[in-house]
């Protein structure tokens, strides 16, 4: 996938440098989509694998509602939202229930 195609579907990241915001959960995520950018351009098996995690979520949890069930994401954002909370999950273990924030700061 372009990296145009790719920046669509973030909801923070614009390609920008620098990161335009001063709180902490939207730093983040416009760092981690950044990082999801620059690794699915490279690799496009990164992005659907992250998709089929997405699948496999939707599949296993049937009745559930959420950002990654529901349609209000397409799929390439919601395996972002996925990215971004393994990567909340490695590096801020103890704030990984900002996730639950992803598209609403």
């Amino acid at each position: 996938m372009k990296k145009e195609e790719l920046l669509a579907l973030c909801r923070y990241f614009r390609g920008e440098d620098k990161c335009p915001f001063d709180d902490d959960a939207r730093s983040l995520f416009w760092l981690f989509e950044s990082m999801f950018v620059k690794k699915a351009s490279k690799d496009p098996a990164f992005l659907d694998g992250y998709k089929d995690r997405v699948a496999r979520y939707i599949e296993a949890n049937p009745g559930v509602s959420n950002d990654l069930t529901s349609d209000r994401f397409a799929v390439g954002t919601r395996a972002i939202i996925l990215y971004c909370e393994d990567m909340l999950r490695k590096w801020r273990p103890y704030d990984v229930d900002l996730i639950f924030k992803y598209g609403n700061v």
